[in-house]
């Protein structure tokens, strides 16, 4: 493989990848053969470390040129506890698009006020777990959908 082709392969994995000395891609450190070894394949390796470096530099880039401005996690992209932490800790907001994504997110601590529900197939139940659980915005996206809120709100 030419040089070229090596370095068009380093831009697609993570930003803290490297090879160990025994010539085997690592991530974060950790040779990507020995978490095979040790979980099987296929498997889903993610660099925690450059999530935060790269959430932090979205967080840091939008408020210096807009200070009150806020980064949302569109969470379709990587819908697991884990990276709602996360998103969380590194001060982005989180976009949710149905009661999964809404559920993983809460039961990852993301504070409700912080998480936006959207989504055009929300379901009576859905919004009534949004409203239940205090979520800062709800997303309208129909006429039915505003039909449904006003009926759910009026009821205890």
């Amino acid at each position: 493989m030419n040089a070229q082709h090596v370095d068009g392969l380093w831009q697609m994995l993570p930003e803290h990848s490297s090879l160990g000395t025994n010539g085997a891609l690592q991530v974060g450190g950790v040779s990507v053969v020995e978490l095979a070894e040790r979980y099987g394949t296929p498997l889903h390796v993610f660099d925690e470390r450059g999530l935060r470096e790269q959430a932090r530099r979205f967080v840091n880039g939008l408020r210096e040129r807009w200070p009150n401005s806020e980064v949302l996690f569109a969470s379709k992209s990587f819908p697991a506890v884990g990276m709602y932490q996360i998103a969380q800790q590194e001060g982005l907001s989180v976009d949710v698009a149905g009661g999964g994504e809404l559920q993983l997110a809460l039961a990852a601590g993301v504070s409700p006020e912080r998480i936006y529900f959207h989504g055009n197939a929300k379901t009576s139940a859905e919004l009534r777990m949004a409203l239940d659980a205090g979520i800062g915005t709800i997303i309208v996206d129909n006429n039915d959908e505003i039909d449904r809120l006003e009926v759910l709100l009026e009821q205890p």
